[in-house]
């Protein structure tokens, strides 16, 4: 029935404010919002942005854009609030259908062949524990298979070379699709929450890339014995 002083938005995970906003628009689609954008009592799960006083009667949209620090996904949304006014069902639904975007599909591509790399070495790993510790406990077997099992720890070691690989070029097109997003350059999509723990995991994917090829030219050895 009055107008707001400012508008506090509140998340589930915090937010990097660098590369966050929050938007408020009027009805004609132009941005009243003061330029004070700030965490709520420095609590990073919040944003605020102060309005200009004594706002006219109407429909009023707030746009949010948020850089989550836990995964790095960015997300939008968007509501409104009527002064002097209600918000129409229509307008509400309408924004939450047209603006709403919890991960693009970019994002949603460039992580899926990391999945699909992390997969393949954790599934070699577990598959051959799983095949050769107990045959190599019968010396019987043991020794009657070993050329079969040169050949498939062969087989094995290359694709855990060919995962290693998908994993790290997807973590390339992760970053650069991360620092689209944000619109920033790549090194300062590094320099977020997540870019850090990207660091980390491509220092991790290349750590395996390395001890996959070690592997792939040990077995490749065994097999030319």
């Amino acid at each position: 029935s009055t107008p707001p002083s400012k508008v506090d938005v509140y998340f589930s995970d915090p937010v990097d404010i660098r590369y966050s906003e929050v938007k408020v628009l009027n009805s004609d689609g132009k941005q009243i919002q003061e330029n004070d954008q700030h965490y709520i009592n420095g609590n990073q799960l919040s944003l605020s942005v102060s309005l200009p006083p004594s706002l006219k009667n109407g429909i009023y949209t707030i746009s949010t854009k948020v850089l989550d620090q836990t995964d790095g996904h960015v997300t939008e949304d968007a509501f409104a609030f009527g002064i002097g006014q209600d918000v129409p069902k229509s307008v509400s639904s309408d924004l939450t259908s047209s603006n709403y975007q919890e991960v693009s599909i970019p994002e949603a591509i460039t992580r899926f062949p990391s999945l699909l790399g992390q997969v393949i070495v954790a599934g070699i790993a577990a598959s051959s524990l799983w095949l050769w510790s107990p045959i190599s406990r019968i010396p019987r077997y043991r020794d009657s298979i070993f050329q079969t099992r040169v050949n498939i720890d062969n087989a094995m070691a290359k694709m855990a070379v060919i995962g290693s690989i998908i994993n790290l070029a997807s973590g390339f097109a992760m970053i650069i699709v991360q620092a689209f997003s944000i619109n920033a350059g790549i090194l300062d999509a590094i320099s977020t929450k997540f870019g850090n723990m990207w660091v980390l995991r491509m220092i991790t994917g290349s750590a395996l890339l390395g001890l996959s090829f070690v592997m792939y030219q040990r077995s490749k050895k065994m097999t030319s014995l």
